[in-house]
């Protein structure tokens, strides 16, 4: 029988160790000179952070990627030393850093994580540092940052040290400090605690909730669902498909026509009392004021019967209303002139005379 084969090569030794990444924010907007700079106060800010809480900075594997540090921290390394005192140290000298006008901001991203690294030919191997890279880009963590502009540190540690070292009662590490997010980076899904130094939860956890949102907007949102795009539908051979333009300009007669609103239809019937009428089922319009009088329906052989007979009883009203008109008008003219012709024929008025005129 053959032997199993191994999933790690016989020369290769994985070591469950404690590793770490920290990143710099918009570290691209800098130009050359910066970058350069603010990369060597990076490496002085790890030497002070590990030499004021006791650990020996030479015995970390360090590999630099310009923006970013990681490190595969010793095998006997205290983990409660480097969640606790380190990073406050770490905020310190940060801070401090940034008081300075002259100097250039730096702002941190700092990953935690434990479990299997090995060494590799471009570095370190195993499943920390995957996970320690992908903690370091997360969206929440990014998001902390953006929202809380005077915060110069923003700390995610995995679950897995969440569980065993924050919660296991260390006097330097309050696991009210945490807030907790499910971080989703390419193919990486998994439980995160963000902590912001000198920040308290209330004000970090609308922060790391946005940046929820917007990790399921772009598309890596929630655990179990995966990242990769659904594939373009494939059209098969032999079908083409219309141009868009060229339907949208479809003729009009292939078209069935559309339907004509009824149009309003002026009162058929105005009566000598005033009252107006019109037919059962027509549109009377908007600009008729007052009461109006329905016809009510009529069987379709009378209708334009009654139509005709209405016509003809509406002229012979709006004749016989003008022709009184006239005649009113002609009396009132013939009276008019009889009260000129009696004025004409007095003569102009005479001056009153008064007694005591001298003649």
């Amino acid at each position: 029988m053959n032997e199993p084969s191994s999933a790690w090569p016989r020369d290769v030794v994985p070591h469950r160790r404690l590793c770490l990444a920290a990143d710099m924010e918009q570290y691209s907007r800098l130009d050359t000179r910066t970058q350069s700079a603010v990369q060597s106060r990076l490496v002085r800010l790890l030497d002070e952070a590990a030499a004021l809480t006791g650990l020996d900075r030479a015995a970390w594997a360090r590999q630099p990627q310009g923006d970013q540090e990681f490190a595969v921290l010793p095998e006997a390394t205290p983990e409660a030393a480097v969640l606790g005192p380190f990073v406050h140290h770490l905020a310190a000298r940060l801070g401090a850093l940034n008081a300075r006008r002259a100097a250039p901001r730096i702002r941190l991203r700092l990953a935690v994580d434990t479990g299997v690294v090995a060494d590799a030919a471009l570095g370190h191997a195993g499943p920390a540092p995957v996970a320690v890279a992908r903690y370091a880009n997360a969206p929440q963590l990014k998001a902390v940052l953006v929202a809380l502009t005077s915060a110069d540190l923003a700390v995610i540690v995995s679950d897995r040290l969440y569980q065993d070292v924050v919660r296991s009662g260390h006097p330097d590490l309050d696991p009210a400090q945490y807030v907790r997010t499910h971080v989703r980076v390419k193919d990486f899904g998994g439980y995160g605690w963000i902590r912001v130094p000198n920040y308290g939860p209330e004000e970090v956890r609308p922060a790391v909730e946005g940046g929820e949102r917007l990790a399921a907007r772009t598309g890596a949102a929630h655990p179990g669902q995966s990242d990769r795009r659904r594939p373009l539908p494939v059209r098969p051979p032999g079908r083409r498909r219309r141009p868009r333009r060229l339907r949208r300009h479809h003729p009009r007669t292939a078209r069935e026509p559309p339907a004509r609103r009824p149009r309003p239809c002026p009162v058929t019937a105005l009566r000598g009392d005033g009252t107006q009428w019109a037919d059962f089922g027509v549109n009377v319009g908007g600009d008729v004021h007052g009461t109006i009088n329905i016809y009510p329906a009529t069987s379709t052989g009378t209708a334009a019967q009654s139509r005709d007979e209405r016509a003809r009883s509406v002229s012979a009203t709006r004749h016989a209303s003008v022709r009184s008109a006239l005649a009113a008008l002609a009396r009132a003219c013939a009276r008019a002139m009889a009260a000129l012709s009696a004025l004409s024929a007095a003569g102009p008025p005479r001056p009153d005379r008064r007694s005591d005129d001298i003649d």
